[in-house]
């Protein structure tokens, strides 16, 4: 497992300079490569671990032990690995702007992070798989919890809007009135500064306008009312 990894990380590396260069492309295939092969290998090893590794007899294990040397190798070249992905993920994210699954890639790579982390203070201090599975849980916890006191919609349509208007980056309008209802407003307020070519601010201007009087209509009963939404009606009114 450790030989099918360095020759991955050896390919990952050539594609990092590659992008260092500028003469990258095909960022999506490469990141859900990068993204497939981490959690093959994270899955596949981790049972390896928590097998060999399951009681005080094998985590007592000398630091110099053949089979314990493998694992903490294992954990360093899929942080390696964890660590180039994020790269690739993040020069996708500069190329083509951000969107919730490019931010759920990060949010995967956190919690990898974490339960690499957790995965290489058990097998070298020699802790229990009690000890592994109590802190995978607080720390997935956790990080899920900051990740839902987020508004990642909200985030994306910003980062965007200010990579169109700051950088003359490419903006995927589209994609922006996809998301949720409370956005709307935001975009609104940016329309007229947003570089895009007639076609496309006819096309975006066409767009807001009927979803923006889709949510002047919204008025369902309290037992259906989103907040979100009627917060967002509310700047709309009042724009």
């Amino acid at each position: 497992m450790n030989v099918v990894l360095i020759i991955f990380l050896v390919s990952d590396l050539a594609f990092v300079n590659q992008l260092r260069q500028g003469v990258g492309d095909d960022y999506s295939k490469y990141v859900h490569q990068g993204v497939g092969m981490l959690i093959f290998s994270i899955v596949i090893a981790t049972s390896f671990i928590l097998y060999f590794f399951r009681s005080h007899k094998f985590s007592a294990l000398p630091n110099n032990n053949l089979l314990k040397r493998l694992a903490l190798l294992w954990v360093v070249l899929n942080i390696i690995m964890l660590f180039t992905t994020s790269f690739k993920n993040l020069f996708y994210v500069i190329e083509y702007g951000l969107t919730l699954k490019r931010i759920g890639v990060f949010v995967y790579l956190t919690m990898a992070a974490a339960g690499l982390a957790i995965a290489f203070f058990k097998v070298f201090y020699g802790r229990t798989n009690a000890y592994m599975f109590r802190n995978l849980y607080w720390s997935f916890f956790l990080i899920l919890t900051v990740n839902l006191c987020m508004d990642w919609s909200m985030i994306t349509v910003r980062f965007n809007i200010h990579e169109n208007v700051k950088d003359h980056r490419n903006l995927d309008w589209g994609y922006l009135l996809t998301l949720n209802e409370r956005v709307l407003p935001t975009i609104a307020r940016y329309e007229d500064q947003l570089r895009l070519n007639a076609l496309e601010k006819e096309n975006l201007n066409r767009t807001l306008l009927h979803k923006q009087m889709r949510l002047k209509n919204y008025n369902p009963d309290w037992r259906e009312m989103s907040l979100a939404k009627q917060k967002a009606k509310s700047k709309i009114l009042g724009l």
